[in-house]
Order: C-alpha cells, then structure tokens, then sequence
C-alpha cells in the first residue's frame, strides 16, 4: 500500500511537531506506505518515538503501520494537529481528538507499568509468604515446647521480646481472615504462656493460660483499635458528624456498625465462660482452621468471580440496615477460636451484596465496637495484674508493636484484595490446619 500523494520509495520532507515546536526531518525512506523503521521517526532533541495522527485527530496505531497523513507526524503526548500550530488560526477538533489537558499515553509507558506491576505483585506474594511463615514458624515452636515431658513453669511477668511477639502475632491477624485467636493459642503455648489441663490427650485437652497473657491481650487488642481509628480517621469523623446531625451518611454507617455489632454483644455477655471453657482446646481451633479455610474458597468462587457483573454496593455508608443485621449475626460465629471474625463478616457482606473491599472496610469498622466492648469486659478484672504481669516497657511495646503491625496488615490486606481475592487465604488455612492436626495425631 502507498501513501497518497506520496511516492514509494522516496526521500521527502517531513514536519515533526513535538511539544508544540516543529522541526523538520529532512529524509525519511517510506516502505510499503510506513516509515521502514520506526526509529527513524524521531523529534529532533525529544528522543522520544513519535506517532502518526489521522486527519480527525485521532492517533494512529502504536506501530506506525497506518498513517492517514504522511506529511505530518506528531507526538501522542502533544496537542492534536486539529488545534494547528502556534503560527496557525485553530480547526475544530474533530470527534475522536485528544482534547487540550487530556492524559496521554506514552508509547513506552505500557512497559514501566507491567514492570511496576510485577513489582507489586512481587510484594503481594512476599506480604502472603510472611503471613505463611508466621503460620508455620509458630506451629514449629508449639512442636518443640510440647516435644517436652512437662511443661515449663510459666512465668509471672512477661518479658519485652514476647510482648513484641504477641504484639507483632496481634497486629498481623486480627484483620487478616486467618484467626488472630487461633494464632495467639499457638504461640500462647510455643511460649510457655499456657499449658494444657490434660497433657495425656493434647487434642482434647483445654488451655489454661496464666494471668499474664489474659492482661496483655487488652494492651495488644487496644493497639489494633488505634490502628483502624488512624487509617479511618475519615470514617469515624463523618460518623461523629452524623451523630451531631451534621451528615445522614455518617448517621447511617453508625447505625448500621450498630446493628451489626449488637448480636456478638449479646451472644458473647451470655455465652463468655461457655466458650473459654469447652471450646478453647486444639480440636476446636483446627476444625475452625479447617471449615474457614474452605468456606472463603467456596463463597469467593461463587459468590464473587462468577458473579462480578452483579451491582454491588461500593461506599461502605450505603450499607442497607437488614445487609448489617446479617453481618452482625455471622459475627457471632467467631466466638468460635479459629474462626476469625474479619474473615467471617467479610463473606457475609459479599453474600448480602457488598464489593470485596468494602466489606473489608465494614468490617475494620466494625472492629472498633466489637474489640473496644471485648477489651472493656475482659479488662474489667485484670487492669489490677497488668502491671505486675507486663510493667510499663512491656505495655507500650505491645501497644506499639501490635499498632503499627496492624495498620501495615490492613493496608497491605486491601491491596491484596483489589487483585487476588481471598483464595490464597483459604489455602493457608487449609495447610495450617493440617500440619497442626498431623502433629498432635503422632
């Protein structure tokens, strides 16, 4: 195909328009009607490939395969040539032009983001390999410490390196969906921080943990809190707002937190020492591992993937009061050790009809009264031993630690969720569960 009005081959004069100056390329080969090398095509002193633009405006094909006007070539980052040069009256634009101030895409562009992407995604797999690595170094702990005839005589203070280790096991699970409570019992007991009420049957057997761990779960679960008050500091202000009367939004998103939050109140005044005494044992927490683990697979599948053309609600204050109730009831749930009460309410705002992240969202927001009243009823009788048991240095590395580990958790968490989801999750869970219950079975 040759150009119009153009021979082929020859050696013709072409304007090049780069950053609104012209310059002029005194010999360009035309082959088959496109340059015979693209790198040719240059702007004098841009350095940059430049592209062909059509007579409506539009720019052509990246590869230069098509141009509709061969006397002029332009940067795709520039101005359309329907505007004219500086030295020339204005055309109207035509349908498809590149209005003035619109983002252009450089040809290279595409490149440095698939590199950035890759290094995201790279980040993304290390954030789960760390999770993973947690998981199982703690189960590693509990194998050795309970390789042991007798269990080590627990101590009466904690000491600052298991207070940064509670703090850091905290702040990274509590707002993942793998069980913050699961993980703690773990490294609880890797620790000699609890021991078992019978020894002789380990799978069956309850946890009784000392008096110091009981104190230091308020300082740790007080640290998540200040981490979602700090990153949705945003939220919580336009929730005080609507409860001034100042914003119905924020009146609405309160009252649906609210209504979401009242089951557990219920549930967990009444059924507390139930709960500690029947279900805080290895069966309970790998079978909940277990359960979990599948249940996220299942419900991202289809609920999620097969269904992503189905409106969801986007802004977490639109949340619809019976959609809260039904997330309040499924929180319930959690009380069960090893459930995890974000990964629970996460699949229940994605089976009422929320988007993955904002049913994360609602639920870090629902954290704030579900973990402030457990931290205000467990704290009740134990203020008295928390600094005998912890001590001022103890306290604020566990305040600390779990903090700043649970703001990078949620942060990292969201990421995760706009491009993977939360199979990788459910798989980690599944093989936590097995390597716990394959160690107690021998």
């Amino acid at each position: 195909m040759a150009l119009k009005g153009v021979p082929s081959p020859a050696e013709t004069p072409v304007e090049v328009v780069v950053s609104g100056r012209t310059s002029t390329l005194e010999s360009i080969k035309i082959v088959k009607g496109r340059p015979a090398d693209s790198k040719d095509v240059l702007g004098r002193g841009a350095g940059r490939l430049v592209t062909p633009i059509l007579d409506d405006g539009r720019p052509a094909a990246p590869d230069l395969r098509t141009p509709a006007s061969p006397d002029r070539w332009r940067h795709p980052c520039d101005r359309p040539l329907s505007e004219g040069r500086d030295d020339e009256p204005r055309k109207p634009a035509g349908p498809n032009a590149v209005r003035p101030g619109a983002v252009s895409r450089h040809p290279f562009e595409g490149q440095e983001e698939s590199g950035m992407l890759v290094l995201r995604r790279a980040a993304k797999v290390r954030f789960i390999l760390a999770a993973i690595i947690l998981g199982a170094g703690a189960v590693t702990a509990s194998a050795e410490t309970l390789s042991a005839e007798e269990s080590p005589p627990a101590p009466e203070r904690l000491s600052a390196v298991q207070a940064a280790i509670l703090g850091v096991v905290e702040g990274l699970t509590e707002y993942l969906p793998v069980s913050s409570t699961g993980h703690l019992i773990l490294v609880n007991h890797a620790m000699g921080l609890s021991r078992f009420t019978d020894p002789a049957h380990p799978l069956r057997s309850g946890l009784e943990k000392v008096p110091a761990v009981d104190a230091f779960n308020i300082v740790i679960q007080l640290g998540a809190i200040l981490a979602v008050l700090g990153l949705y500091r945003k939220r919580v202000g336009q929730m005080l707002l609507g409860l001034a009367g100042r914003d119905p939004a924020g009146l609405r998103l309160t009252a649906s937190l609210l209504i979401a939050f009242l089951p557990a109140a219920v549930v967990g005044v009444t059924l507390h020492h139930w709960i500690t005494e029947r279900l805080f044992n290895p069966v309970s927490v790998i079978a909940a591992l277990a359960v979990g683990g599948a249940l996220m697979i299942v419900i991202e599948h289809y609920f999620w993937r097969r269904r992503r053309d189905v409106p969801r609600i986007t802004d977490v204050a639109q949340t619809r009061y019976w959609q809260a109730l039904v997330i309040g009831l499924a929180q319930v749930l959690a009380m069960w050790p090893g459930t995890s009460r974000s990964m629970i309410t996460i699949l229940a705002a994605l089976v009422v009809g929320l988007d993955m992240v904002t049913a994360a969202e609602f639920s870090f927001l629902l954290a704030l009264p579900t973990l402030g009243a457990a931290t205000v009823y467990e704290g009740a009788g134990s203020w008295h031993v928390l600094a005998e048991s912890a001590g001022v240095d103890g306290v604020l590395i566990g305040l600390v630690v779990s903090g700043v580990v649970a703001a990078l958790a949620i942060k990292g968490f969201v990421r995760w969720l706009t491009g993977h989801g939360l199979m990788p999750f459910g798989l980690y869970r599944l093989a936590l569960a097995a390597a716990v219950l394959a160690y107690f079975a021998a």
